[in-house]
């Protein structure tokens, strides 16, 4: 397990009262785990619960929760920002400026997930 600073990615206030809320729901501690995944519209992030961090995570200390990240999925995810849109149809929001500038080069890339912000809703 390596550990990263806060800035390895952020999480806004009402995010972190989101999962919060879902972690919870289940009555143990539980991980967030931050992934990057090839998908129908190339690199796509994701996130899950778990309830362990594994030997070669990185892991990021929120101060509430821990956020864990797959050294495989590590250097697509650095400088991503989660939010939590309440409106519409709401959701978590990623907005990854790695993944936004493979888009602008390429178009394959979701650059932001999510109905919100016009990305594709692939997370």
């Amino acid at each position: 397990m390596i550990t990263e600073s806060k800035t390895v990615i952020e999480l806004t206030d009402i995010a972190k009262e989101k999962i919060m809320e879902i972690m919870a729901q289940y009555g143990e501690e539980l991980v967030l785990r931050i992934l990057v995944q090839g998908g129908c519209c190339g690199f796509q992030m994701g996130m899950t619960l778990d309830k362990k961090v594994n030997d070669d995570d990185v892991v990021v200390d929120t101060g509430n929760f821990m956020v864990a990240i797959d050294p495989n999925s590590f250097e697509y995810v650095k400088g991503s920002k989660i939010d939590f849109d309440e409106t519409g149809s709401g959701g978590f929001v990623i907005d990854n400026p790695f993944l936004r500038e493979m888009a602008a080069q390429t178009g394959a890339a979701c650059s932001s997930c999510g109905p919100a912000t016009g990305g594709c809703g692939c997370c």
